[in-house]
């Protein structure tokens, strides 16, 4: 569940062990997970705003900002 929609569905039986969660976990969510994030280029996004970040802190003298 994200910002971008619930996610895969997935089905499972109506009393799935454990194991069955695990697996779910592992073949479903974790490599959507990774595909989101290496699809946001975070670390590039999070450079790019960094001048803009400091200059608020500048003239906020080192206080609070939005950020």
């Amino acid at each position: 569940m994200s910002c971008h929609g619930p996610g895969e569905l997935v089905q499972v039986s109506p009393r799935f062990s454990s194991q069955e969660y695990i697996t779910i976990l592992e073949d479903v969510l974790l490599p959507t997970t990774w595909e989101s994030i290496r699809g946001t280029n975070l670390c590039e996004s999070l450079v790019r705003s960094m001048p803009r970040r400091l200059q608020d802190w500048i003239e906020n003298q080192g206080q609070h900002t939005k950020y």
